[in-house]
């Protein structure tokens, strides 16, 4: 076009801090003011005209209130007659490890638990074939190492803890080599399944779940049951009445907070959120989508809760420490590879992953939710007692 230019900006930021950043914006209206320059005598807005960080402060301050929202409301449900029965009894803790060796190998289960997520991250999402490689062979040495301790013990007749322990390791090592196998058809966008970016995200998390459900199995039949640990030790044993008053509180008290946050929509049209987080609005499709979904969050979420619950169980743990290890589990390796994708990206220009962008991103908002549901996961566990 006669008299047109081109004006290219490049400031030192990620894809996603652009959208959250006052230099970016600066260069936008510059923009902005330069191509309408011939106006410039009615609209003159400068880079100092920057008032929308104060609006970001309050929708922050606002997602706070909406979390926080969650703790009174579900302990004001569990007084009324039904949802009490939310309420059990409070599970004995796991016998501490009586040995240097297994004090070793409890933190070792704290440190996997929080790496693994992260490790192998690029290859649940991204479908790294190094990676995916890797973790069906570990996966197929599983099955084998099973298999063997299994006939072993029915030839020598060990223990029943043995052959129990050893068949469900069994068992899972197949589901996930299945799954691992599956990778394509799990991921793929279907009519049912049509979140592009979710499906990805939904795989890793199973994926996560079955990783730390078998070190939990093996833990525990190698470990703590030798030392007269029982299910009961482990806060999973509930009547059919407990599962459903909880479920039922679990949704009666999304339901109050999102009716806020409609109220609020409704009077200002705002939401709650901060950057890349966001808690909005939604229409019945969401709904449909949301019960697609949920179940095989859930996987996630429960397993990943009581690993983090068993392993935060006993009184040192109690107070802020437990809760930190219980964020740590969660997010502690997600941070790292944070810090390891973006760090590189400064320092060298190239990012840990260079084909993971999308993901990354994504990553900076799983952040904020697990490390709320860590909080959330561990105090009302500790709290329905």
């Amino acid at each position: 076009m006669a008299g047109g230019k081109r004006v290219i900006y490049q400031p030192n930021e990620t894809h996603p801090w652009n959208h959250f950043s006052k230099e970016s914006t600066g260069h936008a209206i510059d923009f902005y003011d330069m191509t309408f320059a011939d106006y410039s005598d009615r609209v003159q807005i400068g880079d100092d005209g920057q008032t929308w960080v104060f609006k970001e402060y309050a929708s922050f301050v606002a997602l706070i209130g909406f979390f926080m929202l969650f703790i009174p409301v579900i302990r004001l449900l569990s007084k009324l007659p039904f949802f009490k029965n939310i309420y059990t009894t409070k599970p004995a803790p796991l016998p501490e490890p009586k040995t240097n060796g297994g004090k070793l190998a409890a933190h070792i289960l704290i440190i996997l638990g929080a790496l693994f997520p992260a490790v192998f991250f690029s290859a649940l999402y991204g479908e790294d074939f190094y990676g995916m490689r890797l973790l069906r062979q570990i996966s197929m040495v599983t099955i084998a190492f099973s298999g063997i301790v299994l006939i072993y013990s029915f030839v020598k007749n060990l223990d029943k803890h043995i052959k129990t322990g050893s068949a469900v390791m069994l068992l899972l090592g197949v589901v996930q080599y299945i799954f691992l196998r599956s990778q394509s058809e799990f991921i793929e966008v279907s009519e049912f399944f049509g979140g592009p970016t979710v499906n990805p995200i939904v795989y890793w998390a199973i994926n996560v779940a079955i990783v730390m459900l078998m070190v939990m199995v093996a833990y525990h039949y190698v470990s703590k049951k030798p030392e007269g640990a029982t299910i009961e030790n482990y806060g999973v044993k509930a009547s059919f009445k407990t599962i459903l008053s909880s479920l039922v509180t679990a949704v009666v008290a999304v339901a109050i907070g999102y009716g806020f946050l409609y109220l609020i929509d409704a009077l200002f049209t705002v939401d709650f959120r901060l950057w890349t987080f966001a808690v909005k609005t939604f229409e019945g499709q969401h709904v449909v989508a949301l019960l697609k979904y949920a179940p095989l969050f859930f996987i996630y979420f429960f397993i990943v809760g009581v690993s983090v619950n068993v392993n935060t169980a006993s009184e040192k743990y109690d107070g802020m420490k437990g809760y930190i290890v219980a964020i740590l589990h969660f997010i502690g390796g997600l941070v790292l590879y944070l810090v390891y994708q973006y760090g590189l990206l400064f320092i060298t220009g190239t990012a840990g992953y260079p084909g993971e962008s999308l993901s990354s991103i994504l990553v900076i908002g799983l952040v904020p939710v697990l490390l709320i549901a860590a909080v959330f996961n561990r105090y009302l566990f500790r709290k329905n007692w």
